[in-house]
């Protein structure tokens, strides 16, 4: 065979990319099937080369959830969403036996014990990846809450939480039960509703096997295992399990009394202590004016 010779007169055309371009294509579809098998083809630009046309997807059937009535593309997405109304999280990490209801947030968990790239947090040992991530995070040990409601000045670290809020002002409860009249203003709301239809407990300790339906009372159900009290008080030495206890604590500090009686206008710190002093009216049942949210 001879010498596979090239128009290097093409080549010198630096300045002209399309001449480059002819010159290469014609060259290598010049060449024997063969010897383009042994080229490394990694170093010629793919868009030279002819490709193959792909087959369009054919479009999957959309499909509506029974229980929240959202629409889905196809069956195989519902049957992933259905995992967030039943708790299901088939794909566990073999590291930490954390669980997810799609392998994809598996195989971005994973990263999160291999990539060296991690951004600690100084006040506690988590890692996050993103910046923004730790800034959110940040927000817990700071309090700082720079998202603000116009209807009350009540504060919120992130700006869901503060649309969540805004929906008990303007009582718009968008997610509704199919099974009972209930309904609720986010969708975590109604998940957790239906787990007391379905009697489902997906969420299990692994020290004592206690079984919740709801995922933030279980991760605060296991710290008191693990002994980790991430909430620290602004004012004092004090740690907590949950961000509750804390804010329930701190009012201590602040003087805040959320909690008045509708009778005679007293204020309490406690829930419980002023469920008592109802009793000293004689009516259980009067309504409880909270002026906080918690």
């Amino acid at each position: 065979m001879g010498a596979c010779k090239m128009n290097r007169s093409n080549l010198c055309m630096k300045d002209n990319d399309e001449a480059i371009s002819f010159a290469l294509e014609k060259h290598l579809c010049s060449l024997p099937i063969v010897l383009l098998h042994r080229l490394d083809i990694r170093s010629v630009s793919m868009k030279l080369l002819p490709l193959k046309p792909k087959k369009p997807r054919k479009p999957g059937k959309p499909a509506q959830c029974s229980i929240c009535d959202k629409w889905l593309t196809t069956k195989s997405n519902l049957r992933i969403h259905m995992r967030s109304h039943t708790g299901e999280r088939p794909y566990s990490c073999k590291i930490c036996d954390k669980r997810f209801h799609q392998h994809a947030h598996l195989y971005n968990h994973r990263k999160l014990h291999f990539d060296k790239r991690h951004i600690p947090c100084l006040q506690c040992d988590k890692n996050f990846r993103r910046h923004v991530d730790l800034k959110n995070h940040m927000r817990t040990h700071s309090d700082e809450r720079p998202f603000v409601c116009e209807f009350c000045e009540k504060s919120f670290r992130q700006a869901p939480h503060l649309n969540r809020h805004k929906r008990t002002h303007t009582f718009e409860k968008p997610y509704r039960c199919k099974l009972c009249p209930k309904a609720f203003n986010d969708s975590g709301g109604l998940t957790h509703h239906m787990h007391v239809h379905s009697g489902i407990c997906p969420f299990i300790c692994k020290y004592c096997e206690k079984t919740f339906n709801d995922q933030s009372n279980f991760q605060q159900h296991l710290r008191i295992h693990t002994g980790e009290r991430p909430f620290k008080c602004h004012y004092c030495p004090r740690v907590f399990i949950g961000s509750g206890s804390r804010k329930v604590h701190m009012r201590l500090h602040t003087g805040e009394r959320p909690y008045t009686c509708p009778v005679c206008k007293e204020t309490f710190v406690y829930a419980n202590i002023f469920k008592k002093h109802k009793l000293s009216h004689g009516d259980a049942n009067s309504t409880v004016i909270n002026n906080s949210d918690t």
